[in-house]
């Protein structure tokens, strides 16, 4: 249970109860704290301090300011009670009060007063610092407006981490679904990835038994047919702006260098400089998107097509684009000739 420290400054006679208890005369709010400290499932205990519980402990640096550095450091809530006679230590502590507030937001303030009068100097402090202070009538009234604030003051403070808490799982939430979003995407390129090395392999091996089958057919005439011949690697240069766009780097048959890219802002930037190796994957994080855009799928899987790059896998999401009904009634877009 959280210990609520409370510093009472104010008219001394507006300070004490109406009895005494052998000797000890109780502040005006013991009661209102006793009854809050008893509660049923109550998570802080109120401590009052005024000066009268201060004066007797032994200050090098003088009592007043023993009561000032009280409040700056230990106070939670600092409560001053004003009836229109306010000395030079009141109006002190009420100050020390509201720079300590200022500079460090603590303790929380509450003023309360009766027989003020606008040319008061309290008054006139309170206007200058934006301040208001609750008017009272009579000790029973005064009791019931700081239980009532002091209850509101739990309240908030409940609905304040009840929010905070709240806020906490909502954040953790959209974490795991992001970091579960980009583990599918993920798989999904890494899939696409195997499916077109197993798709090479295969064209590799058709080529070759092509070739073996003419060679015997024919006596060892060399025949090679369109469908066999040697497929050329283009590479894109883009920090040389004069050189050719292609450039023919081997004539043997190779596998093209996989793109090892999954960032969606990497590969968009790659596809506004013309960098042909980002137009399938950057089609393919669109249509793969909790809110898929079918327009920049189709956009870039055409690029990639046009390229030469990746064609057949742009061309099954082009289809799967046909599927979905994306070129019915579509007047910017038509679809292209697979």
């Amino acid at each position: 249970m959280k210990q609520v420290n409370i510093f009472l400054g104010g008219g001394v006679l507006l300070l004490e109860g109406n009895e005494k208890h052998l000797g000890y005369r109780p502040t005006v709010i013991d009661p209102i704290l006793s009854k809050l400290n008893s509660r049923r499932n109550a998570r802080c205990f109120y401590i009052v301090k005024t000066y009268a519980d201060l004066q007797n402990e032994y200050a090098p640096e003088g009592q007043q300011e023993h009561y000032n550095r009280y409040v700056r450091q230990k106070a939670d809530i600092a409560i001053f009670i004003f009836d229109g006679k306010i000395g030079d230590k009141t109006k002190e502590e009420v100050e020390n009060a509201c720079n300590s507030f200022d500079r460090n937001k603590h303790p929380t303030i509450y003023f309360y007063g009766t027989n003020l009068k606008d040319s008061d100097d309290v008054v006139k402090y309170l206007n200058s610092k934006n301040q208001y202070y609750r008017h009272f009538s009579n000790k029973e009234e005064l009791k019931q407006l700081i239980y009532e604030q002091l209850s509101q003051r739990k309240v908030q403070r409940s609905t304040l981490k009840c929010l905070l808490f709240i806020l906490g799982v909502l954040a953790l939430g959209w974490l795991y679904i992001y970091n579960f979003h980009s583990y599918i995407i993920n798989l999904s390129l890494l899939g696409d990835s195997i499916m077109e090395q197993v798709d090479s392999i295969s064209v590799n091996e058709k080529s070759k038994t092509v070739l073996v089958e003419q060679k015997d057919s024919f006596q060892g005439e060399k025949i090679v047919n369109d469908s066999v011949k040697p497929q050329y690697i283009y590479k894109q240069k883009h920090n040389d702006t004069n050189s050719n766009p292609k450039e023919i780097i081997g004539a043997k048959p190779k596998m093209r260098e996989e793109l090892q890219v999954y960032n969606f802002e990497d590969l968009k930037r790659m596809a506004n400089t013309g960098d042909v190796r980002a137009y399938y994957p950057l089609a393919k994080l669109y249509y793969d998107d909790v809110a898929p855009d079918y327009e920049q799928v189709h956009i870039y899987a055409i690029k990639a097509i046009d390229a030469n790059v990746d064609v057949d896998k742009a061309k099954r999401l082009i289809r799967n684009l046909l599927e979905l009904g994306f070129y019915e009634n579509n007047e910017k877009y038509n679809p292209p000739k697979l």
